[in-house]
């Protein structure tokens, strides 16, 4: 009798069309366990972070720290955005649903928002319904409806704090506004402001 793995190949080597969903399970399944916990990889690059906001177990949780400023959370978000860009998976998990699959037409639902799926397969055939860590959007959404790319910010807050002994501040001249409105920026995630705009949609 096939186990559940071999069972799970063939029903994707005979499907016409594969429609994957995939949220938090597909991270631990790929080995980034530091999201919600503080593991030795969370603590190597954000070990000074951890120290001051012991509760931010985990990246997830150092995202809605109680922070001191807005200065210390931009800070924590472009250390936490450039780590999320460059960090590998430790095990191959995307790699061999990427060869699963093959050339066969497939799309992926996904609340998850550390684009590792889009590197491993086409931006188009992504939904990424909880956001997308790559983009910026305004805190008053109802009057900017623009997503901005949040890698150029990123760039240029870690070049700064590559130079800080303290890399938990980032001065107001580098914290994101709206080109349109001069309004602040947020990730564009799942929250009370989401943008549900034409990326979404």
């Amino acid at each position: 009798m096939k186990n559940e793995i071999e069972q799970l190949k063939d029903v994707l080597l005979d499907s016409d069309a594969i429609l994957i969903g995939a949220g938090s399970g597909m991270s631990a399944a790929a080995g980034m366990d530091w999201w919600y916990q503080a593991s030795p990889v969370y603590k190597q690059h954000f070990g000074d972070f951890y120290a001051r906001h012991p509760e931010a177990t985990g990246i997830f949780k150092g995202f809605y720290a109680r922070f001191t400023s807005e200065n210390e959370r931009w800070a924590y978000l472009v250390r936490m955005l450039d780590f999320i860009y460059h960090q590998p998976p430790v095990k191959n998990t995307y790699q061999v649903l990427k060869d699963l699959i093959q050339d066969r037409p497939y799309h992926i639902l996904t609340t998850n928002q550390d684009a590792m799926f889009n590197r491993y397969f086409a931006d188009e055939q992504i939904s990424t319904i909880q956001g997308d860590w790559r983009f910026l959007q305004s805190s008053a959404p109802q009057i900017d409806d623009q997503l901005y790319d949040a890698r150029p910010f990123v760039k240029r807050g870690m070049e700064y704090l590559a130079q800080q002994e303290d890399k938990l501040y980032l001065p107001d001249d580098l914290i994101p506004h709206s080109p349109t409105t001069g309004l602040p920026l947020t990730p564009w995630v799942r929250s009370p402001e989401f943008l549900e705009g034409r990326r979404f949609n």
